[in-house]
This record gives structure tokens, C-alpha cells and sequence, in this order.
């Protein structure tokens, strides 16, 4: 999916987000809200791993994208996949995306409870350091959903931001698309129109 406004495409830098179900959540509204000189390149797919979006990288990759935002790991998590093997997968699918300028990694939420695991939350705090380490290692800027809902759920009135412990609520959804923007304009400047 793209999204944008409709003026000369190759004057517009590509801004990509890959991701699963949560990403599928926010594409609209990714679409609405980003800014109108950005070529929105949205690749996301439910249920899926980190491994599991190593093509669609490479396929984002082919575009020349100048920021890119990862959404994945979350099922990583609930599959049991092993944190290093994560690791691995992200490592790999960072090599399809060629050289953005900017890549942003969204931590899993740690809070995870299924009803047939109960909390996953050792599982997933693995998982996010070795994510966090490959992160550092390549340059990659991490966001920490976990920290961003507590904040957000510590205010006044907050509205519930999840449905369930992983997906998002309408207002979820309208919270997480500008933690995107904000984390893109803060952590990378805002991406610029090539010459």
C-alpha cells in the first residue's frame, strides 16, 4: 500500500513500515495522517515472524527507501521462537533494506498473556534484548512501546490504548501512528524530498 499525495513520486522520499498485525491496524490511518510529501510504503502482514518479512524487506529494500519503521517480533514471542534466532532474523532482514538513513525498531510489548501460556513476559523481555543489542550494533534507533503505553496509561483518563494485550484499540491505533510520526521527525529529522 502507499499513501500520499499524488505529485511526482521520485521527488518523494520513501518512508516504509514494515510490520504484522499491529502495522495492518494503522495502515489507514498511516496513509491519512503522514505528511503529503512522503511516499508511504506500507508492507505488513498478520501472524507473521521477523523471518517471515524477509522479502517484503527486500522488495522495500528495491525501493530506496530514506526511513524505515519495524513493527515485528511480537509473534516472534508467541511462537516461542528463540530470542538469538530473532536476533539472526533481524540481522538478515536489516541486510534487505539496503541504506536508509533512518531505521526505527518498535520493541515488543512485554505484557504479552495468552490464554494458553499465561504472561509471556520473560519470553518477550528476552526476545527485545537481543533485538536491542543487534539494534545498537547496526544503528538502528529503538522505540519502547512497553515504556510508551506505561506512560500513556499512567495519565488521567487514559483511554485504553490495547483490545487485548498485543492489538490496538481505536484509540491505540490514532496513539501509535504518532509515536510513529513523532519517533520518525525526533529520531531521524524528517525525512527530505531527494533532488
Amino acid at each position: 500500500m502507499a499513501g500520499g499525495a499524488c505529485t511526482l513520486f521520485e521527488n518523494q522520499p520513501v518512508v516504509g513500515f514494515l510490520g504484522d498485525s499491529i502495522t495492518v491496524q494503522t495502515a489507514t490511518a498511516l496513509e491519512q495522517r503522514a505528511p503529503e510529501d512522503w511516499q508511504v510504503d506500507i508492507r505488513a502482514r498478520s501472524g507473521v515472524t521477523i523471518a517471515e518479512m524477509s522479502g517484503e524487506a527486500a522488495r522495500l529494500g528495491a525501493e530506496g527507501p530514506e526511513a524505515v519503521v519495524l513493527n515485528l517480533g511480537t509473534n516472534d514471542v508467541l511462537r516461542g521462537v528463540p530470542p538469538e534466532q530473532s536476533a539472526a532474523d533481524l540481522e538478515l532482514l536489516l541486510d534487505q533494506l539496503g541504506n536508509p538513513s533512518c531505521v526505527l525498531l518498535m520493541t515488543v510489548h512485554e505484557n504479552i498473556v495468552t490464554d494458553e501460556e499465561g504472561s509471556l513476559l520473560d519470553r518477550a523481555r528476552a526476545t527485545n534484548a537481543a533485538l536491542a543489542a543487534v539494534a545498537e550494533r547496526r544503528g538502528v534507533r529503538l522505540v519502547d512501546w512497553t515504556e510508551h503505553l506505561a506512560r500513556q496509561q499512567a495519565q488521567p483518563d487514559a483511554p485504553e490504548l490495547l483490545i487485548d494485550t498485543v492489538h490496538l484499540s481505536t484509540d491505540g491505533v490514532d496513539d501509535l501512528v504518532g509515536l510513529y510520526l513523532a519517533s520518525l521527525g525526533d529520531r531521524c529529522g524528517p525525512p527530505t524530498a531527494s533532488l
